[in-house]
């Protein structure tokens, strides 16, 4: 995993073929489905991001009860779009620095067909997660 660090949030990226292993990861809340699906090779890199939190069960909890769809940048901002209709704004990019984050999340998207993933964990150190979900 490669992590553009940040104490509440990092992006993240792992191997397609990690994710075949996902249902045994120590993982609270979770939904997947199958990248061959998406027409991804094994070998890609899937972009995502983590978000830390002492609070992880509990937004991991409230995040699984919404049809989460993905994230989008919109301006400065991340946006996590829910239903069909819905999104609720998830971190600003307040400098360039962590704006060119942003955007390079967005172009590792658009190469692998745009499926990437959303992760909660207690902290950087943590092993497990207490959310994961796979987007498209």
């Amino acid at each position: 995993m490669r992590a553009e660090k940040n104490d509440q949030w990092a992006f993240v990226s792992l191997e397609a073929q990690s994710l075949e292993d996902m249902d045994k990861w120590n993982i609270g809340f979770k939904e997947a489905f199958p990248l061959n699906l998406g027409g991804v090779d094994k070998k890609a890199t899937i972009p995502g991001l983590v978000i830390y939190s002492s609070r992880s069960l509990p937004l991991a909890a409230w995040l699984s009860g919404l049809e989460l769809a993905s994230l989008k940048l919109n301006n400065s901002s991340l946006n996590l779009a829910t239903g069909d209709n819905d999104s609720w704004l998830l971190l600003n990019f307040p400098n360039q620095s962590t704006l060119n984050e942003a955007i390079a999340f967005e172009n590792a998207k658009k190469t692998v067909k745009g499926i990437h993933f959303l992760a909660i964990q207690a902290s950087s150190t943590s092993e497990t997660f207490s959310g994961f979900w796979l987007l498209w």
